[in-house]
């Protein structure tokens, strides 16, 4: 199924899913950054693909959580990042998560390995997590954000 496709699926969740999604067109987001449902336009307005302009306009939402996503979208104009709180050691780095600590483990002769909560994995799995139907109660750009802060630091400290 295409991202066109399930840009207009019945089902919210899955519209919803495809505006999260870091993979989806920059057509198709600006479609579904207009959707009716709410949590569309805030998985879409916490895209780091969504245009600017588009940004702005969701950052005048109705919907205050819209507006929350829009402002935390790296991409909006004037955007101040939050302090991250890391925490580093020889073998790990982890960031403070929506609701657990999310680790990026560093170990010889290993691939580097995510784990938080009962999750444990590779970043491949983990973004196949953050987008799975049934984990969607938290916006996917939210969590997005934590990875890339935490690959970020990660690669900062260990070169890797």
């Amino acid at each position: 199924m295409s991202f066109v496709e399930l840009s207009k699926d019945s089902d919210c969740d899955v519209r919803r899913s495809a505006a999260g999604n870091p993979n989806t067109p920059v057509d198709v987001l600006v479609e579904l950054s207009k959707d009716s449902d709410c949590d569309v336009r805030r998985s879409a307005a916490g895209n780091p693909n969504t245009p600017v302009d588009v940004l702005v306009e969701l950052s005048k939402d109705s919907d205050c959580d819209v507006r929350r996503s829009a402002a935390g979208n790296p991409n909006i104009p004037g955007y101040t990042p939050s302090d991250e709180e890391f925490i580093v050691t020889e073998t790990y780095v982890a960031i403070k998560g929506t609701n657990h600590l999310w680790y990026k483990h560093n170990y010889p002769n290993v691939a580097p390995f995510y784990t938080y909560g009962c999750f444990c994995g590779s970043r491949e799995q983990l973004i196949s997590r953050i987008y799975s139907i049934n984990n969607l109660s938290i916006d996917p750009a939210v969590r997005m954000r934590i990875l890339n802060a935490l690959d970020q630091k990660f690669k900062e400290i260990f070169r890797r």
